[in-house]
């Protein structure tokens, strides 16, 4: 809002007050309210943006309140950290024995993955 009532203020006297004489000032001046209208308009953008991307993720919350299936590649502690500290019901908890997340997640046979960071990073790495 205080760049907006600077800018008002710029076009205010621009319309109002002296003319601009030499044709470089207005070649300026054109630019820099350019410059200030793209700079505005792509904050805004990029807030709105990250405003909604993070609610388009399901949180933890949200894929056990609506029994969606997860899947898990790793040891059997993942699994018990699933049921016993994320509380998920072992029948909404699939095994994945390859790293073939990308056909589970388009047939939708799972909703997400709970992966070990090696296992994460090679699927990043692979996919991203």
């Amino acid at each position: 809002s205080e760049i907006r009532g600077d800018v008002s203020a710029i076009v205010r006297n621009l319309w109002e007050g002296e003319k601009i004489q030499n044709n470089y000032t207005r070649v300026v001046v054109v630019v820099w309210l350019f410059v200030v209208l793209v700079l505005t308009q792509s904050y805004g953008a990029s807030l709105t943006s990250m405003l909604t991307v993070s609610r388009l993720r399901p949180n933890v919350e949200q894929l056990k309140r609506t029994n969606a299936k997860v899947g898990y590649y790793g040891a059997a502690y993942v699994s018990e950290y699933m049921t016993k500290v994320l509380r998920f019901k072992t029948e909404n908890i699939k095994v994945m024995y390859d790293y073939n997340y990308l056909s589970a997640f388009e047939s939708g046979s799972i909703s997400a993955a709970f992966l070990e960071a090696p296992y994460a990073k090679a699927i990043v790495s692979q996919y991203c």
